[in-house]
């Protein structure tokens, strides 16, 4: 395999051939080539897509470039097989970038971009500011099969910059990927940070099968191991819209595993998230100031938030041991959420209980779920009021049923219709509500189910 060996700053190869206009389909291959930067270096990329069409990188190796490849501005352009390697050069760390995908500041992006079998590894123990994939503007990026190890961050979905509005990240696939970033600090380490800025938009992005996880050996990073961040973006924060998270594994985080952060103002949205599936345990052990210690903590004003057949159990077996807990809560739902809605998970084991008390949210709904709905919860003893009421009416998210007789009760109503009846035991869903009219207090007991 040849070696190039660049020994001073700036792009080693650089590929402008006017992304798009079809006059260069056939493209050009870089194959079995080993490129190293030879010095420390802070700029420059070893294959820099500047405007080009069709550009194949295929079993690279890239040692200690500042960029690997950088798809500036790109329409087919594929890398496969590949291997990015950073490491300590005269006794510095080099802090690098595996793949950059769109110009984050201009409105080049990289369009239907394919990364496969690739392994990108720091050597340089999460040097602060390396970063596995960088994805600024783009459109229909496919990530498969691929190992970002060690880096401070290992996906970083940022649009925006200082330029105008219009960059956008959309239609992004990430199936069997393993990121397991390495941080020597408190701020900065996450697996996966979505925080668009500047009002640009991340839209349909899916991680399938994806393993991102806290390294084996710690890590010193105190926020959430994947964040969705519509807020902290330079500039004003963006929208973030239709992320899937699809049997991910988001276990032994210092802090949250999933942190869903939702925006107060018009520019800064989050909503349509959906977890399906996964494991989110064994999270929280020593989270920043302000963060839960929980499997999946939702903050903010999220807009739409789906959680179906997710694990947050607190169990998670390394080498035939069970380790200890951490979680002291499964799920974690801030005031100001809403419609999210919570079905078929696992949140038992959980140090302090199945759900943190939630209050000031607009409807959460939470149900057959094993630790929450199966705890036969004593939600009121006493008589509500004349006024409509439910189980989340006294903090209890899931179905409910009510037992109530005697005090002179002349109408029950359910969802507003009169049932006729004068006591009786009655099943509310999530949702709905009862009324009780009586001129003496009855017998009165709720209990969730």
């Amino acid at each position: 395999m040849p070696l190039l060996q660049k020994t001073d700053g700036g792009d080693l190869f650089q590929i402008n051939n006017n992304a798009g206009s079809g006059n260069h389909v056939g493209g050009i291959t870089f194959r079995d080539l080993q490129i190293a930067y030879g010095t420390l270096q802070t700029s420059g990329a070893a294959i820099h897509v500047v405007s080009s069409e069709n550009v194949r990188v295929l079993r690279c190796i890239f040692q200690d470039c500042p960029v690997g490849v950088y798809f500036e501005e790109s329409l087919q352009g594929f890398m496969i097989d590949c291997t990015a390697v950073y490491t300590d050069i005269s006794e510095a760390a080099v802090a690098g970038t595996a793949v950059v995908l769109g110009n984050p500041t201009g409105d080049n992006n990289a369009i239907e971009t394919y990364i496969a079998g690739c392994v990108f590894q720091s050597k340089s123990g999460g040097t602060p500011g390396s970063i596995g994939i960088q994805i600024n503007n783009a459109d229909h990026v496919r990530v498969v099969n691929t190992r970002i190890d060690s880096f401070n961050q290992a996906i970083v979905i940022s649009p925006g910059g200082t330029a105008d509005p219009s960059h956008n990240v959309k239609h992004v696939y990430f199936g069997d990927v393993t990121c397991l970033p390495g941080s020597a600090t408190a701020a900065t380490g996450a697996a996966v940070l979505i925080q668009p800025s500047a009002g640009t938009w991340v839209g349909e992005v899916w991680f399938v099968g994806c393993s991102l996880d806290a390294p084996d050996d710690g890590t010193s990073y105190q926020g959430g191991g994947v964040v969705l961040d519509p807020v902290g973006g330079g500039g004003g924060g963006g929208v973030i819209d239709q992320i899937r998270f699809v049997d991910c594994h988001v276990c032994k985080w210092n802090g949250p595993g999933l942190q869903l952060i939702g925006g107060s103002g018009s520019d800064e949205i989050l909503t349509n998230i959906e977890v399906l599936g996964g494991y989110y345990s064994l999270n929280g052990a020593d989270p920043a100031s302000g963060l839960p210690s929980a499997g999946i903590a939702i903050g903010g004003a999220p807009s739409g938030a789906r959680i179906t057949g997710a694990a947050c159990n607190n169990l998670v077996d390394y080498n035939g041991t069970f380790l200890p807990a951490t979680q002291d809560y499964g799920i974690v739902i801030g005031s100001g959420a809403l419609n999210v809605f919570v079905r078929d998970c696992d949140l038992r084991g959980n140090i302090t209980q199945a759900v943190a008390s939630i209050s000031s949210v607009t409807n959460v709904q939470i149900t057959d779920c094993a630790g929450y709905n199966d705890q036969a919860t004593a939600v009121r003893t006493t008589p509500p009021g004349p006024s409509a009421f439910s189980g989340t009416t006294f903090g209890y998210y899931g179905p409910v049923a009510f037992y109530t007789t005697g005090g002179s009760l002349t109408q029950i109503a359910i969802d507003g219709h009169n049932t006729n009846l004068t006591s009786g035991s009655f099943t509310l869903a999530a949702g709905e509500t009862a009324t009780l009219t009586y001129s003496g207090l009855p017998t009165f007991i709720m209990i969730g189910k």
